[in-house]
């Protein structure tokens, strides 16, 4: 999943769950300071780079993700968020 940085508005997704699976880049990018990502119950596998922020965007996990066999799992990325 890719959420560009061009949009005006502010960019918001919910992704639960998911299962991104791509040899292109990133399972899941948040890309530009008006971006925010937010993840659970998410399996991220087979990428490059599993997840990941640029440009000032924001990728917040509830902790419920199974982010693994990525080359860099890019998990230092996520910013925790807790579960309501």
């Amino acid at each position: 999943m890719f959420a560009p940085t061009r949009l005006e508005p502010p960019t918001s997704a919910e992704i639960s769950p998911i299962g991104p699976r791509s040899s292109a880049g990133f399972g899941v990018i948040a890309d530009g300071r008006k971006t925010t990502i937010r993840l659970g119950g998410s399996s991220i596998a087979g990428n490059p780079t599993g997840v990941g922020v640029n440009n000032g965007g924001v990728l917040q996990s509830y902790g419920t993700n199974q982010i693994n066999a990525n080359s860099n799992d890019g998990i230092a990325s996520l910013t925790p968020i807790g579960l309501h």
